[in-house]
């Protein structure tokens, strides 16, 4: 076992296809554990999403079962360009007294073991909003009464806006969340790193809503924007794990962590909330606060009213696009969409980003969105 702090991993086909059948990796992971320890369960979960594999493992010690979570590099086609697993690690660890973080039992750079870098996590009791199909839409946090609803959405953002007062030196993670190759400062990094993941994860498709997208925010880019503090990336409900009440459990899914302005992170919880309801046409949940309302909960919080936050909305909106993007692409390649379908520049990030910013729609709702 290997505890060094970081691994960037460029994604190689070969080497993660070795990790994907089940019955393989729990093989491969009973030898790496010893014999000292006995996998007396094994299952690759469905619904986990795109940008990492997950095998929950059940392990007997000593007569004592616990659940563990295992996450490693995906298959096939990758939503990013490279996986820092590393930095994943150094976030649940070095978070762990600022937000509710899954305990890492383990991390492996080595990708000998199982084909790929892994790490293991303590598995976390609770639940975990649905984005497959969208919690709005159906699904348990749907069916709880408006108070539990409006519990759970304003204590993810509470725990968003404690992260907000830390900056990555507070927390020993300056090295770690300091992506010095695509800029200076935080927004730069920000910037830099996605329209890198952007311009090589297009490949050679037609994206005239995004191209547009990407011009507006050079146009508009903010003056000031403010201090560098630690950014969670994928900040929304569904990447939390909740208690029956409402409290978070766990802040989950850390692949998209860096450093950069607060609303980076409060533009992204926004705006994934209005992709669930404007593109589907659903309601927003009974029981959750208007957005004038989450605002004012996290200015108070934080100590300052977002700035500049159309900007940051549609810097989400193009985020989330190129994610779906990548997605598209892993989906075609799996064969569940016909190679033929236009999901790469016409599903309900592209519409919601051209509804935003007055441009043609990109195209019906389709299998995407």
């Amino acid at each position: 076992m290997n505890d060094q702090p970081r691994n960037v991993t460029e994604h190689s086909d070969t080497a993660a296809k070795e990790t994907s059948d089940p019955g393989e990796v729990r093989a491969r992971y009973q030898a790496w554990l010893g014999d000292d320890a006995r996998v007396v369960g094994f299952v690759a979960p469905q619904s986990t999403g795109f940008s990492s594999l997950t095998y929950l493992a059940d392990v007997e010690r000593d007569g004592l079962v616990t659940r563990e979570v295992l996450r490693s590099t995906p298959s096939g086609p990758s939503v990013f360009r490279s996986y820092d697993l590393g930095l994943q690690v150094a976030c649940m660890r070095n978070l762990a007294d600022v937000v509710p973080t899954p305990t890492i039992l383990a991390w492996e750079p080595d990708p000998a073991a199982l084909g790929a870098p892994f790490y293991v996590m303590e598995a976390v009791e609770g639940r975990i909003p649905d984005d497959n199909p969208p919690y709005p839409l159906v699904g348990w946090l749907k069916d709880e009464p408006a108070d539990v609803q409006r519990a759970h959405y304003e204590q993810g953002l509470d725990v968003l806006a404690a992260l907000h007062q830390v900056t990555p030196g507070d927390v020993a993670l300056g090295d770690v969340l300091d992506h010095k190759a695509f800029g200076v400062t935080g927004l730069d990094q920000q910037i830099g790193w996605w329209r890198d993941l952007y311009d090589w994860g297009r490949e050679a498709t037609d994206q005239p809503t995004l191209d547009a997208a990407w011009q507006w925010l050079d146009d508009n880019r903010p003056a000031d924007p403010g201090r560098d503090v630690v950014l969670w990336g994928d900040a929304r409900i569904s990447n939390m794990i909740f208690s029956p009440a409402g409290d978070v459990r766990a802040v989950i899914d850390w692949e998209m962590a860096g450093q950069g302005p607060a609303e980076v992170d409060v533009a992204w919880f926004l705006w994934m909330d209005r992709q669930f309801t404007e593109v589907f046409g659903a309601p927003r949940l009974e029981g959750f606060p208007g957005e004038d309302a989450l605002i004012q909960r996290w200015s108070a919080a934080v100590g300052h009213a977002p700035r500049d936050l159309d900007w940051y909305l549609v810097f989400a909106g193009v985020r989330f696009s190129t994610t779906l993007m990548r997605v598209a692409i892993r989906t075609i390649a799996s064969g569940a969409i016909p190679a033929d379908a236009d999901v790469y520049r016409n599903h309900l990030g592209t519409r919601l980003v051209a509804q935003t910013l007055g441009l043609p729609e990109p195209g019906p709702i389709g299998l995407m969105g």
